[in-house]
């Protein structure tokens, strides 16, 4: 069964977006913001820095992947999942919608 004690089902994932136009267009180009290594955009090279992992991307896998699964296979409507929504990760989007250059050297 592995560490953890289970194999998760589906993978859900949390993708953070954002856009320089207006959010209420239509036409609104939206792009992802990659975490450095959690797996994300298949154009970029994946992270490789053993032995040790990103805190930040460890902790967004752990706090998302199983409570997300649980929402996806109850297909919960979309509030749910803002509900669930880890309280670090409302911070670090505070952070980054305010320019903190710490917040973005994580992601």
């Amino acid at each position: 069964q592995g560490v953890f004690g289970f194999i998760n089902q589906h993978r859900v994932t949390l993708v953070l977006e954002y856009t320089h136009d207006s959010p209420r267009d239509r036409g609104a180009k939206w792009k992802a913001l990659d975490f450095k290594c959690l797996p994300g955009s298949t154009d970029r090279l994946p992270c490789v820095i053993s032995p040790y992992h990103s805190r930040l991307d460890w902790e967004t896998w752990i706090r998302t992947t199983a409570s997300f699964e649980q929402l996806y296979t109850q297909k919960a409507p979309p509030q749910e999942y803002f509900n669930r929504f880890p309280a670090f990760l409302h911070s670090l989007v505070v952070r980054l919608l305010h320019g903190d250059t710490d917040a973005a050297s994580l992601v």
